[in-house]
């Protein structure tokens, strides 16, 4: 891991970029994650593209981050995946640019759990493998609930090869 890709130089980055995310934008952001918890997906995903589209118009890279995030959570839940796929994509570019390794990570769990729901199970192990090596890197315990993705994605993959085969 380079000098700028530590956890210290990307919480750095982030306290520094954190103060031009406007207000409006936080709350839609926080909004949309309350929405998400209580499994309200359908008003997560309207609250997010609201809070995506006021950081736009503000050239919030931190805040449209953040509600892209947000976003490609509910549309996932929402079953739409080429939507959900779109989102966590340009949140996982804008993190590598912006570097933050924990938003990579974290998008990369994403992507893969979206590859893994698409049948593509070799995408999605390296996805979780990536993610899993960079959760780990920064000593964080999110590497945990990953490894539980990459297990259960071992075990999706044997029940499909046996519905396959049998």
């Amino acid at each position: 891991m380079d000098e700028n890709t530590t956890p210290k130089a990307g919480r750095r980055r982030l306290e520094m970029l954190r103060d031009e995310v406007p207000k409006a934008v936080m709350e839609f952001y926080h909004r949309a994650g309350e929405a998400c918890q209580k499994a309200n997906y359908a008003e997560a995903h309207k609250i997010a593209r609201h809070g995506v589209a006021l950081a736009i118009s503000n050239k919030s890279e931190l805040g449209q981050l953040w509600c892209l995030h947000i976003l490609g959570n509910a549309l996932f839940y929402l079953a739409k995946l080429d939507e959900s796929k779109s989102a966590h994509l340009k949140v996982l570019s804008m993190c590598e640019k912006l570097g933050f390794p924990s938003g990579i990570a974290s998008s990369l769990n994403n992507l893969g759990l979206i590859d893994q729901q698409e049948g593509k199970f070799h995408d999605a192990q390296k996805k979780f493998e990536d993610s899993i090596r960079i959760y780990t890197e920064l000593g964080s315990e999110r590497a945990t609930v990953v490894e539980k993705h990459l297990c259960d994605l071992k075990n999706s993959e044997e029940i499909f090869q046996q519905n396959a085969s049998g």
